[in-house]
Formats: structure tokens, sequence, C-alpha cells
């Protein structure tokens, strides 16, 4: 028999794990991408192995065990699915941007993504706009 505290530390570990993966995932779509993804896939399977670590001991209930395994169990499948989702849109995406700096494009990287330079001023730093107007006036 396993002492208590132990358990009880090992218990809130898998807890925070599966947190960590079932936030970590959908947050990575926005914010992280692949690598967030993956940190979540990590903590998910971590957290699964910590649970069948604990499957054996006799102080551990089978509803505790069942919660703690749904719970990973959802951090397993969207962290798995966001880093397809993530993946598919890095490939997308690198398939464009590779050419585009082989080239030196640079121009249409900034378009692309958002950040051209002729909306903010050019590259030197000089201002196609006062500097007063506001991103949401435009």
């Amino acid at each position: 028999m396993n002492d208590p505290d132990v358990t009880a530390s090992q218990i809130r570990t898998i807890q925070i794990l599966g947190s960590i993966a079932i936030i970590a995932s959908p947050v990575s779509l926005v914010y992280g991408g692949v690598v967030l993804s993956l940190i979540a896939l990590i903590c998910a399977l971590v957290a699964w192995s910590k649970i069948n670590a604990l499957q054996g001991q006799e102080d551990v209930s089978e509803q505790v065990l069942g919660t703690l395994r749904r719970q990973v169990r959802v951090g397993l499948i969207v962290s798995v699915g966001t880093l397809v989702v993530n993946g598919v849109f890095v490939a997308m995406t690198l398939s464009t941007v590779i050419p585009l700096l082989q080239e030196g494009n640079y121009d249409e990287l900034y378009r692309m993504f958002g950040m051209a330079p002729d909306a903010a001023g050019d590259l030197s730093g000089n201002a196609s706009e006062p500097a007063n107007v506001s991103v949401w006036d435009r």
C-alpha cells in the first residue's frame, strides 16, 4: 500500500496535465501552432502513463481513475486533432512561403500575412499616413 499523500499528489499531477492538454490544444489554433499542440499532446500522454501506473494500487478507487481517464482521453483527442489541423496549416503555408523566401519577394509575404508595408508605412520607417491615424480609421 502506498502513502496516501503520494497518491493524492499523483492524482493532482494527472489532473493538471489533463487540464493543460485540454486548454492548450484549442489555444494552439490561435497562438503557438504546432509547438503548443505538441506540448499538449505530450502532457496528455504523460498523464495517461501516470494513470496506468496508478491502476494497480489499492488505495485509488475505480471511480477516480475513471474520471481521470475520461479527462485525459478528451485531452488526447483534442490535442491530436489540433496537432493535425496545425500540421495541415503549416504544410499549406510552407508551400507558399518557401518560394517567396527563395525569390526574395518580401512585399508579397507581408501582404499574405496582413503586414503589408504600404498599410503601415514602408520598412524604412517612413509612414505613408500621418502618425496620429488609428488602425481603426483605415
